[in-house]
C-alpha cells in the first residue's frame, strides 16, 4: 500500500495528459513507458525523448555498479529509436564514472549539474525539441526529477527503490 499505489494510474491534470506510473525496478519502469507510449497518441519516434536520472535509477552508488539490466534497457531503447538524455549531479569524477560504465555512447546528451533543477530539464527540452507529451523522465526522486518532468508536461516514471522509495511529494 501507500500513496504511490493509490496514485498510480491517476492523472495529474484535467486534460488527462500527465499520468502517474510507478514501478519497483528500472526494467519494469521502462516496460511501463514502452507500453504507455504504444497505447497513447503516436508521434514520430525520433521526437520521443527519455531523460534518465543517474544515481539510484541507472547506477547503484552503494554497490558502485549499474542497476540490473541498465545497459540492456538503454540499448533496447536506442534500437527502438528513442533519444536518451542523462541528468546527474556533478560529483567528483562523475563524467569519468559514466564513461567507465560504457554509458557515454548511449546518450545523446549528458548534463552534469551542481544542483539538479527544473532548468536542467527545461534546457534539454529546448535544445532537443522532443514531442514533450510523448517523452519521459525516469528517476527515483518524486520531489526532484519526477516533479520537474510533471511540471514540464512530460510523462514520468518513478523507480521506487532504494533510499527514496517512500519519499512523498
Amino acid at each position: 500500500g501507500g500513496w504511490s499505489e493509490a496514485l498510480a494510474g491517476q492523472y495529474l491534470d484535467q486534460r488527462k495528459r500527465q499520468r502517474i506510473l510507478s514501478a519497483p525496478t528500472l526494467r519494469q519502469a521502462v516496460r511501463s513507458a514502452l507500453l504507455a507510449a504504444s497505447q497513447g497518441i503516436q508521434s514520430m519516434t525520433e521526437r520521443r525523448l527519455i531523460i534518465f536520472d543517474f544515481n539510484r535509477t541507472l547506477y547503484d552508488p552503494d554497490r558502485d555498479r549499474l542497476m540490473l539490466a541498465a545497459q540492456k534497457v538503454l540499448r533496447t531503447l536506442r534500437k527502438r529509436g528513442y533519444r536518451l538524455a542523462l541528468v546527474a549531479q556533478a560529483a567528483p569524477s562523475r563524467r569519468e564514472r559514466i564513461a567507465a560504465l560504457g554509458l557515454d555512447p548511449l546518450f545523446e546528451r549528458i548534463v552534469l549539474t551542481n544542483t539538479k533543477g527544473i532548468a536542467d530539464f527545461s534546457r534539454l527540452l529546448e535544445d532537443l525539441q522532443p514531442d514533450v507529451g510523448n517523452s519521459y523522465v525516469v528517476g527515483d526522486r518524486v520531489r526532484k526529477e519526477i516533479a520537474f518532468g510533471n511540471r514540464l508536461g512530460m510523462r514520468t516514471i518513478w523507480v521506487r527503490q532504494g533510499r527514496f522509495a517512500q519519499e512523498l511529494p
